[in-house]
Parts: structure tokens; C-alpha cells; sequence
């Protein structure tokens, strides 16, 4: 006798379709994976941004924060991101589309007044992750 017998023949097939259901799921997990790195960079992006923003100004023009500032949604140190991390706006209560909150606390170190301790996070509001960021700039010379 020649050829394959039906067992073998779903034998094969079975084997085969746990192999592609082991790879779909792989695909899913990937693609999760890809989506919270994805999230995870804008992120960093918008703190780095606001730091850089920050540091320039702690020459002089900056104002201390209120010491919840990192807590609660101050107004003039909390912004809002859509999923591209494009601007919304401010406000104590996030717009519609909401995908990222951005707060930043902005205290003096030391007794000088010359330094200041800049720290930015800025939470998923879909996943509850968070970037955290911290700078510390002197106008003294050391």
C-alpha cells in the first residue's frame, strides 16, 4: 500500500494547527508588547520636552510650585496629550481623548536660591505607566 493513511494524515494536521495557534498567540503578545513600548516612548518624549523646556528658565524666571504639584492637576503644571502625544491643553479635569497627563514640580534647592530641582511625570492614562523624569540645574559656579 501506498500513500498516507487518514490517522497520519490527522496526525499532521494536527500538529500543524498547534503550531499556528502557538504563533498567533506569539503574534498577539508581540503586538501588545509593541503597542505599551510605543506608549512608553511618548512618554519619555513629553517629559524629556518639558524638562528641556524647563531648564533654560531656571536662569531666573522660575516659579516654585506648589508642593502637590506632582500629586494633583495644578493649574500652570499640569498638561494634557492625545494617543500622539499631541497637546490638549490644561486644566484640572482631562479633555475629551485624553491619553497622556503631564505634571511637573519645579522646587528650589538649597537656601541660595541659584538652584532648582525640575521634576516632570507623565502618566498613560490608558495603562497607568509612567515616565518620571528629574533635573537639577545651579547658576553658581562650583
Amino acid at each position: 500500500m501506498r500513500g498516507y493513511s487518514l490517522v497520519e494524515v490527522l496526525v499532521a494536521t494536527s500538529i500543524v494547527a498547534a503550531c499556528v495557534a502557538g504563533l498567533a498567540q506569539l503574534m498577539a503578545l508581540s503586538a501588545d508588547a509593541n503597542a505599551q513600548a510605543r506608549r512608553t516612548t511618548i512618554a519619555a518624549v513629553l517629559a524629556q520636552q518639558k524638562i528641556e523646556e524647563l531648564l533654560p528658565a531656571a536662569a531666573g524666571e522660575l516659579v516654585p510650585s506648589p508642593a502637590d504639584a506632582l500629586a494633583r492637576n495644578a493649574d500652570g503644571y499640569a498638561d494634557f496629550f492625545d494617543r500622539a502625544g499631541h497637546p490638549l491643553g490644561g486644566g484640572p479635569t482631562p479633555p475629551a481623548g485624553s491619553a497622556y497627563l503631564r505634571r511637573w514640580s519645579i522646587d528650589p534647592a538649597g537656601s541660595t536660591g541659584g538652584s532648582w530641582i525640575l521634576q516632570v511625570v507623565v502618566t498613560d492614562l490608558r495603562s497607568r505607566g509612567v515616565a518620571r523624569l528629574v533635573a537639577a540645574r545651579s547658576l553658581q559656579a562650583f
